[in-house]
């Protein structure tokens, strides 16, 4: 079967040191815990067929689902597909890890499973141990079932694995959308008042300029008679008459 390996952890020219034998010990059990909780969780969720690709051939598990005990990754595999868990979303709540002996790491988890066919909380620890040249694999499982959690409303889609830093970038860009939002929409009102405005007052410089115009025609004086037509003088009629 196919294994999983957890990137360039060899450092050094000689090929022999992992993260674990430089620096902070601690730390770097911390980190390493975080990338493996991540990868494990995602392809749980979305290829739980894929599991056993994380298990050393010698692997110890114990899998408690109430009454039921499963030891192998096969039941496993298929007792996840039963529960219609990628159909759902897993989330860890938490999780500790710190360094073993020969390089190992142990690593504990808290987490929910729901949107499932059965949704329910849990517990988790590993242990995983150093392959040379650089690579990681379970060696031990522990996994127990805490309570059936109730059947929740639907919620909105989200990653199977749920990181605190993305879901506040998530909500700050969620956040900063909407402020731009309602930004636009604020400017877009503006103008159309600026436009109604502009309208009015086109409207009521026109209705001056009518006004002005009947006031002008009616203020204007008469316009003067025409002359009378020359004829002859009253004296010419007596004189010749």
């Amino acid at each position: 079967s196919t294994q999983s390996t957890w990137g360039p952890l060899l450092r050094g020219s000689e090929g022999q040191r992992t993260l674990l034998q430089m620096g902070d010990a601690i730390n770097e059990a911390r980190a390493l815990g975080q990338k493996f909780v991540e990868k494990y969780y995602s392809t749980m969720a979305r290829s739980p067929k894929s599991l056993h690709g994380f298990y050393a051939a010698e692997a110890q598990l114990l899998w408690v689902f109430g009454d039921e005990e499963l030891t192998n990754v096969t039941d496993v595999q298929t007792r996840l597909i039963d529960l219609g868990i990628e159909s759902g979303t897993i989330s860890f709540e938490s999780f500790d890890s710190i360094p073993s002996p020969n390089l190992g790491v142990v690593i504990m988890t808290a987490g929910a499973i729901s949107g499932a066919v059965r949704p329910m909380r849990f517990v988790q620890t590993f242990l995983l141990t150093f392959h040379p040249p650089h690579t990681y694999y379970v060696a031990g499982d522990i996994f127990r079932v805490l309570n059936e959690a109730p059947a929740a409303a639907p919620t909105p889609p989200r990653s199977p694995v749920t990181n605190p830093v993305a879901v506040e970038h998530a909500q700050h860009a969620e956040k900063l959308h909407e402020e731009q939002a309602r930004l636009h929409a604020l400017q877009q009102q503006q103008q159309q008042q600026q436009q109604q405005q502009q309208q009015q007052q086109q409207q009521q410089q026109q209705h001056q300029q009518q006004q002005h115009q009947a006031q002008a025609q009616a203020q204007a004086p008469p316009a003067p008679s025409p002359p009378k037509p020359a004829g002859t003088p009253s004296w010419a009629s007596k004189l010749f008459g």
